[in-house]
């Protein structure tokens, strides 16, 4: 079989298991079932379950992947966008339904949960586990130099056939940014890197402009000033995930915590009340 045959059956596999939108993928069986039932998923389920509870904790519960009914009411869930802001009974009853805690996976992997209506997400963690999954494919079949991009997340391996290095952009934090529009660059011969922000899913009202990154703390999203967070790391899934958490944190916090992290990087991208980028970066980046 070839490489872009195997690489479409693995992402057929990835969706079948994590995907929201397709209905018969396990983490919408799971979103569908009562209180009263368990799924036993797959080890990749598991392996995404393991590294969200991961982030979950080290981000002080800023990422959290059972925010589904909060993203789901805010428009960015599988129903697709509503163009409008939600009544704030709405999201008090939402938020019910939240919490890392309200999901319990067994030494078997079987989920269940702690009342109905709990739901799973996992679109911030996903992604970059789908490059990892590519990546190691790749090296399973003898590949010794590939660059995996899926939506900007990125794994690497290399040098390039030509022995210089990847050159990796940041794309300017800008609705309607050309992606060839970079804030900053940087090279790199091993590893992932992940880049999350509010400046191209969004939805804007007389009310104000509201992104896809909501605080599971508070229900809205977020409204920290942060438009950008990238972080580099060994896996896409980690620097996934975190790159979501920092976008939901206080950015004084977020670089403390990157910063106490080994191998891991991050550049924070804020916008200032004035308009300017103000950017921030962990010690190593």
């Amino acid at each position: 079989m070839q490489i872009r045959a195997k690489i479409l059956e693995l992402l057929e596999e990835i969706n079948g298991e994590l995907s929201v939108f397709d209905p018969q993928s396990q983490v919408s069986r799971f979103n569908g079932m009562p209180a009263n039932e368990s799924l036993c998923v797959s080890p990749g389920f598991q392996e995404v379950m393991g590294i969200a509870r991961k982030v979950h904790t080290l981000s002080n519960r800023s990422f959290d992947t059972t925010a589904a009914p909060l993203i789901a009411l805010w428009g960015f869930g599988e129903d697709g966008l509503t163009w409008q802001k939600p009544a704030p009974q709405e999201i008090e009853a939402a938020m019910e339904r939240v919490g890392l805690d309200l999901v319990h996976m067994d030494q078997s992997g079987c989920l269940s949960k702690a009342k109905d209506g709990i739901r799973l997400n996992l679109s911030g963690v996903a992604k970059g586990y789908a490059v990892d999954q590519i990546a190691g494919l790749l090296e399973d079949l003898g590949q010794e130099s590939f660059l995996v991009s899926i939506g900007g997340d990125t794994r690497v391996r290399g040098p390039k056939p030509d022995g210089s290095s990847w050159r990796i952009g940041i794309n300017r934090p800008l609705p309607g940014a050309d992606l060839k529009d970079v804030i900053e660059k940087f090279e790199m011969n091993v590893g992932a890197v992940a880049t999350s922000g509010n400046y191209r899913n969004y939805f804007r009202t007389e009310d104000g402009l509201f992104g896809h990154i909501i605080d599971p703390a508070t229900g809205y999203p977020t409204l920290n000033g942060t438009v950008s967070a990238t972080v580099i790391a060994d896996t896409c899934a980690l620097a996934d995930a975190l790159a979501t958490g920092l976008m939901v944190m206080e950015s004084t916090q977020a670089l403390q915590m990157i910063n106490g992290l080994e191998n891991v990087e991050a550049l924070i991208i804020q916008l200032t009340p004035e308009g300017e980028y103000l950017l921030s970066r962990s010690e190593g980046f």
